[in-house]
């Protein structure tokens, strides 16, 4: 990979030239952007990792490098390691959908580590509006984020935020990489939504913490201001539960 890189010139992949420009060939970072992967996912399969990757990964990093079929077939031999499947959706267990039905001092809500939303009290449509179902019929935060009129207008910051949310789903689709419907729904926003496109090409890592702060625009106009607290629970770790608690003005 790192010989055919050297090879390539920048002219021949519509990179224009660089005035500067030190070595030959391309940049890992410019084939990382033209196979619309991340610079890390590009970096460790040259190094040789080995990690589970997927196989849409796989063939775009081949046409970025202009692998022949030898060179392709090689590249594909990397996705020989079976993942682990990814957790199935549990059900919420009745403690947890006690705890969610009766929290009343803000939204809250179950996610699945793909962040399909498979649960949530009556505050969440109150304050961030009925959720879109995703094309592939779940209610997912991540798809609702970037394909929703809704977020962009719930969020003072959205872009701010926008950033910081695939950080964080980045670290949750390396964990599952390889797996079909992490792939789907990374394939399906990059099509939808020119900002997740660009926005998944950064390095971004930002790790998901338990405690958090969101400041957003309710249905009626009115900013409200919470703090989150995230929950795993014990016997359910494919699964996350967010409360969002009111912080008084001024606080």
């Amino acid at each position: 990979m790192r010989a055919q890189r050297k090879r390539l010139l920048p002219q021949e992949v519509g990179l224009g030239p660089e005035r500067g420009r030190r070595g030959e060939g391309l940049r890992r970072t410019e084939v990382a952007a033209l196979a619309y992967v991340s610079v890390t996912l590009y970096t460790w399969l040259e190094q040789g990792r080995d990690f589970p990757v997927s196989a849409v990964a796989l063939n775009a990093v081949a046409n970025a490098l202009r692998l022949d079929e030898s060179g392709r077939a090689y590249l594909m031999t990397l996705r020989a390691r079976d993942p682990q499947p990814p957790p199935k959706v549990q059900d919420v267990g009745p403690a947890l959908r006690a705890l969610i039905e009766r929290h009343t001092l803000g939204p809250a809500y179950v996610m699945t580590r793909r962040w399909d939303i498979i649960m949530w009290n009556a505050l969440l449509t109150e304050v961030f509006g009925v959720l879109d179902v995703a094309p592939w019929g779940a209610y997912n935060a991540l798809w609702w984020v970037f394909a929703a009129e809704r977020a962009r207008t719930l969020y003072p910051g959205w872009l701010e935020m926008a950033r910081r949310i695939v950080a964080q789903f980045r670290l949750d689709a390396m964990q599952h990489a390889g797996h079909d419907d992490f792939d789907e729904l990374v394939e399906r926003l990059r099509e939808r939504s020119p900002e997740f496109a660009a926005l998944w090409q950064r390095d971004d890592a930002v790790q998901l913490r338990s405690e958090g702060h969101i400041e957003v625009v309710d249905n009626a106009g009115e900013r409200r201001r919470y703090a989150t607290l995230t929950l795993v629970p014990q016997n359910s770790e494919s699964l996350r539960a967010v409360f969002f608690f009111p912080v008084p003005e001024g606080a």
